[in-house]
């Protein structure tokens, strides 16, 4: 009875060491797999940042503009210009715009046969280099242009938006031919052209006007010669700007470009395109 007893108790044992080996073996299985998986995915997120690294430093470095550079800056909100601290250019947002003056052009071309903006030549080629600046030039002005209208508690309402895009409409036919338009010639539809393009313009506009009722600014516009004299500056707006512009602390990422402080402008890095767009600008001011 006894030996039966010791007999069973061995086996018990036995089983019971089984099956705490058998558990300890999954748990260990389990764990394998969960560093599997984890190791996975930290090759993946690795596979992937050192993607989003080569594409960032062929936009900065290499001006790459491809289908890569499209979708990643998709993806990742590469900056293509920071102004201030907090405000800031995206590569993805420059780039659209780049397109609506691609697509502005290509169609003048075709409608004028205007040479100059044959992009087959090489002389198309650099001036559209400079409506490209021109472009980001654009876009820094506006960021900063809404920036100063926050700080002067200036704004532009959805109605200002909709009062505007109507009285354009009104001057092309309608809403339908407007947007038949908006369509052909940039290729958005009106509601980014409203939340946009034209609401850039209401901002320039109501803080022009908000600076000239405060007598900040002079009135261009004005043919009241007693109201020019009540004004206590000679400043126009856009002199005015110029030197706000000058307090803001801004960097241009892209290598093709760099910020003039002193002039607050944006000036090519190459020698020759700069010494081109000089005389682009000569020309138009001799003609």
């Amino acid at each position: 009875m006894k030996k039966s007893k010791k007999n069973k108790k061995k086996k018990f044992e036995k089983s019971l060491n089984l099956k705490q080996i058998s558990k300890l073996l999954k748990k260990i299985n389990k764990t394998v797999k969960i560093n599997k998986i984890l190791m996975s995915i930290a090759i993946f997120l690795s596979a992937l940042l050192v993607i989003f690294l080569l594409v960032g430093f062929g936009i900065y470095f290499l001006n790459w503009n491809n289908f890569v550079t499209v979708y990643a800056s998709k993806a990742v909100p590469y900056p293509a210009v920071i102004i201030g601290k907090t405000k800031t250019i995206t590569y993805k947002d420059y780039r659209q715009n780049v397109e609506l003056i691609r697509r502005y052009h290509n169609l003048n071309s075709v409608m004028t046969s205007f040479e100059e903006f044959d992009l087959a030549k090489d002389k198309g080629v650099k001036f559209f280099k400079v409506a490209q600046k021109n472009t980001l030039q654009n876009m820094i002005e506006n960021q900063i242009i809404e920036d100063l209208a926050q700080k002067y508690n200036v704004t532009v309402t959805q109605d200002q938006i909709q009062e505007q895009s109507e009285k354009i409409a009104n001057l092309n036919g309608g809403k339908r031919k407007l947007d038949e338009k908006i369509e052909q010639t940039y290729n958005i539809e009106t509601d980014y052209f409203e939340q946009n393009i034209l609401k850039n313009a209401l901002y320039k506009k109501n803080l022009k006007e908000f600076l000239i009722q405060s007598k900040i600014i002079k009135d261009d516009q004005s043919s009241d010669e007693n109201e020019k004299q009540t004004t206590q500056t000679e400043v126009d707006f856009d002199q005015w700007l110029n030197e706000q512009i000058k307090n803001y602390k801004i960097i241009v990422l892209l290598d093709n470009y760099y910020w003039d402080k002193e002039n607050s402008t944006l000036r090519f890095s190459d020698s020759d395109m700069e010494k081109f767009e000089t005389q682009v600008i000569k020309n138009n001011s001799d003609s």
